[in-house]
């Protein structure tokens, strides 16, 4: 779960155990860090239509700006029990490391968006694990070596990268031969 919803995902994790509700697994990075630039645009947008954005969005994330406030956001999600945490937005690349440090005092992996202060491969050398949602340089115009220089970084620090998958048709309205599904069922077993 990446939307920071920590309750009702608690809820779901309760009932699944108590064998009440049937679901996958569910890991959690509680609320999200943002940047306090990011923070005030919803405070701003939450006008007119948007009256509910910041309801919306604001119980869910957590400011970080500097070092101070990155460790207590950390030790906040600790006592959560996250299993993880999502950096989403950052202020600057001070706050952004203090985010990767502390993380790491606490032994959880960091998930985050592109990085928007420093570059990918920083991140991901200084502890970044986890890749969302980026799009990254079209690595065809890239040389053989730093194509793979790129790879390695990922593969030496164990991170990952999550691309954003979308679909672009109503999948209930969609017509699958039952025969695709079992032969992907079949092919898991």
């Amino acid at each position: 779960e990446m939307g920071g919803f920590i309750d009702s995902t608690r809820a779901w994790q309760a009932r699944m155990k108590a064998g009440t509700l049937v679901g996958p697994r569910i890991i959690t990075p509680g609320p999200i860090l943002e940047s306090p630039r990011y923070l005030e645009g919803v405070v701003q947008r939450s006008t007119g239509s948007n009256s509910q954005l910041a309801v919306r969005v604001l119980p869910y994330r957590i400011r970080v700006s500097d070092s101070i406030e990155a460790k207590r956001a950390i030790d906040s999600l600790v006592k959560l029990r996250v299993d993880f945490v999502k950096i989403r937005t950052s202020a600057n690349p001070n706050a952004f490391y203090a985010t990767l440090r502390e993380a790491r005092r606490a032994g959880l992996r960091v998930a985050a968006h592109q990085p928007n202060t420093v570059s990918i491969r920083n991140a991901i050398d200084s502890g970044q694990t986890d890749l969302e949602h980026a799009i990254l340089p079209p690595l065809s115009r890239l040389s053989e070596a730093t194509r793979d220089s790129v790879y390695r970084t990922f593969v030496t620090n164990a991170a990952w990268y999550t691309p954003t998958l979308t679909v672009s048709i109503n999948p209930s309205s969609a017509s699958v031969a039952p025969s695709m599904i079992d032969g992907v069922a079949d092919k898991h077993h």
